[in-house]
Parts: structure tokens; sequence; C-alpha cells
């Protein structure tokens, strides 16, 4: 384990395309203030959801699911796609897929307006990298 700014990444994760995308995510976005983590979490629900929204760092997972996207530069990923690139790191799918958001607003990722099937037979929006 290692320091980035005030985040703590595994080895997996501690090479230097990762530690470059976490500061400049970092600094771009700052520390996740409380209006945010409010985001991740509805106040009627139980203290545990609170708890829950605490206990997870939004900003690691998001230059997690930020990379992945990057890897695949102008081909794109679907969310199907970038979940089963990080099944080895056992994320859970809303763990993956609420980072797609806040990507986008912050300017990291666009949606292409292609769209591809996903594992069910349905389209899904693909996702680059900006």
């Amino acid at each position: 384990m290692s320091r980035i700014g005030n985040y703590v990444v595994s080895k997996a994760e501690n090479d230097s395309e990762f530690a470059r995308d976490m500061e400049a995510l970092q600094d771009a976005i700052g520390d996740t203030s409380e209006a945010e983590y409010r985001k991740l979490y509805r106040r009627s629900d139980p203290s545990t959801s609170e708890e829950a929204a605490r206990s997870i760092d939004p900003t690691r997972l998001e230059v997690i699911v930020y990379n992945v996207i990057k890897s695949s530069g102008s081909m794109g990923m679907i969310s199907d796609e970038v979940r089963r690139a990080l099944s080895p790191k056992n994320l859970s799918y809303s763990s993956v897929t609420a980072r797609y958001k806040g990507l986008r607003d912050k300017g990291w990722i666009r949606y292409t307006g292609e769209k591809r099937n996903g594992d069910s037979g349905r389209k899904q929006n693909v996702m680059v990298a900006v």
C-alpha cells in the first residue's frame, strides 16, 4: 500500500499512470465534501447507508473506472465491458456504474452517441475518456 495525496492505493493500482490520474482528479475535484457524501445515500435510508457511503473512497473508484475506459482508446467501452474488465477487483455493480455520472460531470468521460449490445442484448451507450 502507498499514499497518493489523501488516499491509500494498493500495489496493483500503484503505477505511474494511475498515480498521475489520481493526482489530476484529486486536484480537479478536491477532497470529498460533505455535500458529495450526501449524494451517496438517501436521507430516508437507515443510518447504516450513511456509514457505508462514508466508508468508500469515491475518488479512488472514479480513477479506477476512468483508467479502464481510457485503456479502450477511441473504441470506448460500454458498461458491461467496464464491469467485465474490473471483475478481478470484485467491485460491486453499483460501485462501478455509479462512477459514470461523476466522471461525465467532471469532464473526464463523454458518451459518443454510439450504442452497442450489452450482455443482455440491450443497447448500451459507448463511453470514451476525454
